[in-house]
């Protein structure tokens, strides 16, 4: 995985959220604290899931929350974010467990972090394994040794 990407700083660990929106939020606090995101794309992620639905849950568990570029993207990032209890999207794999939240600076630029997320997200519990790690460092080489 392009660890560069996701760092430890980068990785919150069994966080508490009321709701989807708050999930986000605080999914999001890693990628504006050091300025990949604006709060505008912030927001922008919420709305697009008020649009157009829950689409970012895209299995069982795991949530990949992102916007287009254009709503306030200043360089590419990604964060994760796990939660003690699980929220609701609205979704047929809700409850969601693990957040990612990208930052992609055009619609090409995270292609192959997408193709290594795919691969390494399609192992048999890996969610619920990246759900319970206790340490960021714990979170990225889970990551690293399922992507081997």
């Amino acid at each position: 995985m392009q660890t560069t990407l996701l760092t430890k700083e980068n990785i919150l660990l069994q966080q508490e959220s009321t709701s989807w929106q708050e999930a986000i939020k605080k999914a999001a606090q890693p990628l504006l604290r050091n300025g990949n995101v604006t709060k505008q794309y912030v927001e922008a992620m919420i709305q697009s899931v008020l649009d157009a639905g829950p689409y970012i849950v895209l299995m069982p568990g795991f949530a990949l929350a992102h916007a287009r570029s254009e709503d306030g993207v200043c360089r590419l990032g990604l964060s994760a974010m796990t939660l003690n209890t699980p929220i609701s999207f609205g979704s047929p794999n809700d409850p969601v467990k693990v957040i990612f939240c990208l930052a992609a600076i055009d619609p090409t630029s995270h292609l192959e972090l997408m193709g290594e997320l795919a691969e390494v997200l399609a192992r048999d519990s890996i969610i619920d394994r990246l759900a319970n790690v206790e340490t960021p460092e714990a979170f990225i080489q889970l990551l690293e040794e399922t992507r081997s």
